[in-house]
């Protein structure tokens, strides 16, 4: 299981997101739903994760594979993220 979490830009909360998983094609795999549900001031938390499995829950292949979106932080302002997850 891959998991996706860490701090938002200045240790802000993540009120919520929807976060795409696309192939080195540019097709879209997944999609990962975030959600901050950390007790107290933790620093870092999983907030979402992705099981590495595609739309119709089959295992991806091994490869490289792009996951973005745009979160919205507690204060609602919104910021957008990527990160690149290889799988092997």
């Amino acid at each position: 299981m891959s998991t996706l979490g860490g701090k938002v830009h200045q240790g802000k909360r993540v009120q919520n997101a929807t976060l795409t998983v696309f192939d080195a094609s540019g097709n879209v795999i997944n999609k990962v739903k975030i959600a901050d549900n950390a007790l107290n001031a933790q620093t870092r938390r999983i907030v979402g994760s992705w099981d590495l499995t595609d739309s119709k829950g089959r295992l991806v292949s091994e490869g490289t594979y792009l996951v973005r979106g745009v979160v919205v932080t507690s204060d609602g302002k919104r910021e957008r993220v990527s990160v690149m997850v290889g799988v092997r």
